[in-house]
């Protein structure tokens, strides 16, 4: 079984370092359930200054508060619901901004590669057998990233990103490649390449392979980047021009993806003596943030057709049909509506096939809430794709039919935020290649 860590608290902050994971900032207030209950009903006070001090209570609270904050058409008084409207809105803006910040660890007492999995809460995963080698980390919070390569460097390890990071055996091309750090985002970009260019020229062609990979806990969708923002300069101050200076493109992280790749070219005019070069440039990442999770009980999904329908965050979903059979399989069929639009939900609107839905129930005999998740099976259908909207249908597999409290959840980010990436990082080049236009 591999080795995780049992935190859940992966505080984010604005850069990425003994026992958990902490925000980079002085941390906002949690009130308590009775304090969050009295200043809801303080906003529908006839006292305006008591309306007002609630609001800016709430508001100032901490993000985790959404999870208990009362939905605005739960509300029965009118400014209520507006008040609950604001703050729920800034509440997910300064959620959305965590996200996009950069985790610290507090690496006081690392000494293990267990030790690192449990100051990352889940967001590290180290397998049996990595668990007992010894690290050694500066006390003191330190960027998330930079702690991941430094023990992985002294164990021996490459990390590889994807729903945590895990590592592999450090092999001996790992230790030729150059890494940088922005934000939240780690890029690695392989040695520099040089080839020739076809046609009656004596330029080359110089290559960088890049990938940038996100910290586990954000959900990049893509990112865009322009190829004349990005600069690639010699040891001796040479400048290498891009090969498609115009061009513009976006690429996909992929569903579940932590990781993009991507190819950068340059022309090498003159010979090019040295072999150490300097790479920075600079891209954008657009990033599903936030979360709100719908739960709609099966028990309730034929019969009460006003409770199939939730609207909170800006999406709406609807439940449309359940269909539950004696072989213990289920079919689900929602819509799912974002009540805000633009370039990042309409023209890139692939990252809404790729929200979780799963079912929870409780076993025979077993009290208290459902303990059994089950994830839908491999694939799902589109029924329908339209402006503003989805239609998706997921199926589910054994469901015991005496389960208790089956419930589907559907789980969407509530916000779609551009992160900026900037970095600089030195660079080598391929042995031997830099000398073939001078031979």
């Amino acid at each position: 079984m591999p080795w995780r860590g049992t935190s859940s608290a992966i505080l984010l902050a604005a850069a990425l370092g003994a026992a958990c994971a902490v925000p980079a900032s002085d941390e906002t207030p949690v009130p308590t359930a009775e304090a969050v209950a009295a200043d809801v009903a303080r906003l529908s006070s006839t006292v305006r200054a008591e309306r007002i001090e609630a609001e800016h209570r709430l508001s100032a609270a901490d993000p985790s508060l959404l999870e208990r904050l009362p939905q605005p058409r739960e509300a029965t008084d009118p400014a209520a619901r507006l008040a609950l409207t604001r703050i729920r809105k800034r509440l997910q803006e300064r959620q959305a901004a965590q996200d996009s910040s950069a985790t610290l660890l507090n690496v006081g007492r690392l000494r293990t590669l267990a030790d690192l999995a449990n100051a990352s809460g889940s967001a590290i995963e180290v397998a049996a057998e990595q668990a007992s080698r010894r690290v050694s980390v500066p006390d003191g919070q330190r960027p998330f990233w930079e702690v991941v390569d430094a023990v992985a460097a002294q164990a021996r390890l490459w990390p590889v990103v994807s729903e945590h990071v895990r590592f592999r055996e450090r092999m001996p091309d790992d230790d030729a490649k150059s890494v940088a750090y922005s934000g939240t985002f780690r890029l690695i970009a392989e040695p520099l390449r040089f080839k020739e260019i076809s046609g009656e020229t004596d330029d080359q062609l110089a290559r960088v392979a890049l990938e940038v990979q996100s910290e586990p806990k954000l959900r990049p969708l893509f990112l865009s980047y322009a190829a004349d923002e990005f600069f690639l300069t010699t040891a001796e101050g040479a400048k290498l021009q891009p090969f498609s200076p115009k061009a513009r493109y976006e690429l996909p992280f992929g569903e579940g993806g932590r990781t993009a790749s991507l190819g950068l070219d340059f022309i090498a005019a003159t010979p090019i003596a040295s072999g150490s070069f300097i790479l920075a440039g600079r891209m954008t990442v657009v990033v599903a943030a936030g979360k709100e999770r719908f739960s709609f009980p099966f028990a309730r999904s034929d019969d009460r057709r006003d409770e199939t329908v939730r609207s909170q965050g800006g999406v709406t979903v609807r439940l449309r049909k359940v269909e539950r059979h004696a072989d213990g399989t289920a079919e689900v069929e929602l819509s799912v509506v974002y009540d805000e639009g633009g370039p990042a939900f309409e023209s890139h609107r692939t990252w809404v096939y790729h929200n979780l839905a799963y079912v929870t129930y409780a076993a025979a005999g077993e009290d208290g809430s459902p303990s059994v998740r089950l994830d839908h099976q491999p694939g799902f259908s589109t029924l329908a794709n339209a402006a503003g909207g989805v239609i998706l249908a997921y199926r589910f597999a054994d469901i015991p039919p005496d389960a208790r409290d089956v419930t589907f959840h559907y789980e969407a980010p509530t916000r779609i935020i551009d992160v900026p990436v900037e970095f600089e990082m030195g660079l080598r080049s391929e042995e031997g290649r830099t000398e073939e236009r001078e031979k």
